[in-house]
C-alpha cells in the first residue's frame, strides 16, 4: 500500500512540475494600494493574446490590472509572456481613458518598448504616468490597445531587463504609486 501511495505522490508532483501548460506568473498585485475612495481600479480576467484571430500567438499578458488615482497618477500592471524560446518583442499599447458616458476623454501611448522573457515564464509589465486631476475625476473606465507588436530573437534588443529587472521595475513602479497623492 505504501508503495501504491509513493507511487501516485511521485506521478502527481512530476505531472505537475513537468507539464505545465501556462507561463509562471505573478498574479494581481494592485488591488490593495486603490483606495475605492480615492482610486479606480480594474482587473481583467482573461488573458490578453495577441494577435487575437491568429492561431499562433506572439505573446500573452496574464493579471491586467488598471489603477487611477482621483489626483491623476495611473499604473497599468500585467504579466506578459513571448511564445518562443529565446525570443523578445517591441511593443506599443495605447492607454484609452473613457467617462462614464463610454466618452473617450484622454489617450496616450506607451513608446515603444522592448520586452524578453525566459521561456515559459512570465514577467511584470508596468506602464504609469500622470493625467490631469480634472481628467482623472471623470475616468469611469479604461482599454489598452495594441498599437505595434514586433516578435524578434532576444538579441535584437537593445535592453536587457529581464527576470528581476522586471520585478524591480514592478515594486519600484508600486511604490511611486503608492506615494502619490
Amino acid at each position: 500500500m505504501r508503495r501504491i501511495i509513493v507511487l501516485f505522490a511521485t506521478f502527481g508532483i512530476s505531472v505537475s512540475a513537468f507539464c505545465q501548460t501556462s507561463p509562471q506568473n505573478n498574479g494581481y498585485n494592485l488591488k490593495e494600494y486603490c483606495d475605492p475612495a480615492s482610486c479606480l481600479y480594474f482587473k481583467f480576467t482573461n488573458a490578453m493574446e495577441y494577435p487575437m484571430a491568429a492561431e499562433q500567438k506572439d505573446w500573452v499578458m496574464e493579471n491586467g490590472e488598471f489603477a487611477v488615482k482621483r489626483s491623476g497618477s495611473y499604473l497599468i500592471t500585467g504579466d506578459l509572456a513571448i511564445h518562443g524560446e529565446d525570443m523578445g518583442a517591441r511593443l506599443n499599447f495605447e492607454i484609452e481613458f473613457y467617462d462614464a458616458n463610454n466618452q473617450l476623454i484622454f489617450s496616450k501611448e506607451s513608446g515603444v518598448f522592448e520586452f524578453h522573457t525566459e521561456f515559459d515564464r512570465a514577467e511584470p509589465i508596468v506602464i504609469s504616468g500622470e493625467l490631469d486631476p480634472a481628467i482623472a475625476e471623470r475616468v469611469d473606465f479604461m482599454d489598452f490597445l495594441v498599437v505595434s507588436s514586433e516578435v524578434v530573437p532576444y538579441y535584437e534588443l537593445d535592453s536587457d531587463c529581464y527576470g528581476p529587472c522586471k520585478v524591480h521595475e514592478l515594486n519600484v513602479g508600486i511604490k511611486e504609486f503608492k506615494k502619490a497623492k
